[in-house]
């Protein structure tokens, strides 16, 4: 009996304390974006809680815009729209929470808007 509930703890821990990575994301790191209505997702391994994560557009050290991921967006996936932005260097930043709890991860890519 205590076999079988050490082996259930081993295997039901690392599931709650997982941080989540990212997989894909658009803009690709170092990318060029054209047009003026911009969208954004970032694709993760595993369901993300879209009310408590967030995308940030930053220009240098300044935030430019806060952007809430649209809560209809698959489960893996923060995805928003940021509307028009002037030509420039940016960094598109995310702080993502796992769904059902865990630890949040941060990263962030550059890009630039013409």
């Amino acid at each position: 009996m205590l076999r079988l509930a050490l082996i259930l703890l081993a295997v039901t821990l690392p599931a709650q304390g997982q941080m989540l990575h990212m997989m894909e994301a658009r803009p690709a790191a170092q990318s060029v974006m054209q047009g003026p209505a911009q969208e954004f997702f970032v694709r993760f391994d595993g369901p993300v809680d879209h009310q408590a994560s967030r995308l940030i557009l930053q220009r240098g050290d300044v935030v430019v815009r806060e952007l809430r991921p649209r809560l209809s967006a698959s489960p893996n996936t923060l995805y928003a729209v940021a509307g028009q932005l002037p030509p420039g260097d940016y960094v598109l930043r995310w702080v993502v929470a796992p769904r059902g709890g865990g630890v949040p991860s941060m990263g962030g890519l550059d890009f630039t808007l013409r």
